[in-house]
């Protein structure tokens, strides 16, 4: 197995399941993030594979943000003649004009780690040279590989502390959380669309120590910690 470490100053994984006005997150990557992060450093899609990763940082707060409205259809010709004229000559102008923006509230996390455990050496070899950005949410929220390690996790550990990730919800659990419906999978193309979406518990506590009697977590010794793979289907 290789654990692969990357850093970002922010995060942000935007949680479709609250209706507020704040845009909030989830408090780790759903498996849509993780396989799009292998993706962009592989450089061509990669899923479903064998996964692990656990995902913590150092506070969450909020900011202020403009986003662009979804241009209109009655707009839209309008839009082109000025196109056409010249009259565009700045981003600025599309952001005003026919676009328009609107402020959002958003949830950010902040001093973000994330270790990675994959099973195959070529994919992790490619998180030393990634072939597109690291991104940990936004296009803003750049991450960088510190390490990329192979390791030993061990099997058959028990009165383990758990590290800070998801699992698939299930009735009988030595481990609580916070549940919540995230997408495995989402499409290429823009906008992007969820085809396949589960519903999985969110380990915000990383000192909740479990006996692992039925081998549920392998045991990173150097971390300390517990780690769920979520095997390739």
């Amino acid at each position: 197995m290789y654990r692969i470490t990357l850093q970002s100053s922010t995060a942000f994984f935007k949680n479709d399941m609250t209706i507020t006005s704040i845009q909030q997150t989830y408090d780790c990557p759903p498996l849509s993030t993780i396989y799009g992060l292998i993706s962009a450093a592989v450089g061509e899609k990669v899923e479903p594979i064998s996964v692990g990763y656990i995902f913590d940082y150092k506070y969450k707060t909020e900011d202020y943000e403009l986003i662009i409205k979804q241009l209109e259809k009655s707009n839209k010709q309008t839009y082109m003649e000025l196109a056409k004229a010249g009259r565009i000559t700045s981003r600025h102008d599309v952001l005003q004009g026919c676009f328009g923006t609107i402020p959002i509230k958003r949830e950010i996390m902040v001093k973000c780690k994330l270790y990675l455990y994959v099973e195959d050496e070529s994919i992790a070899e490619a998180f030393k040279m990634p072939y597109y950005t690291l991104l940990l949410g936004r296009s803003e929220d750049l991450a960088f590989v510190k390490e990329v390690k192979k390791v030993e996790l061990k099997e058959d550990c028990h009165n383990i502390t758990v590290g800070k990730t998801i699992i698939p919800f299930q009735p009988k659990l030595e481990v609580f959380g916070r549940l919540c419906s995230m997408p495995v999978y989402i499409t290429d193309e823009y906008p992007r669309k969820v085809t396949k979406a589960g519903v999985f518990m969110i380990l915000q506590n990383d000192h909740q120590k479990i006996r692992n009697h039925n081998n549920m977590f392998l045991y990173d010794e150097e971390l300390k910690k517990g780690v769920y793979i979520h095997k390739e289907k």
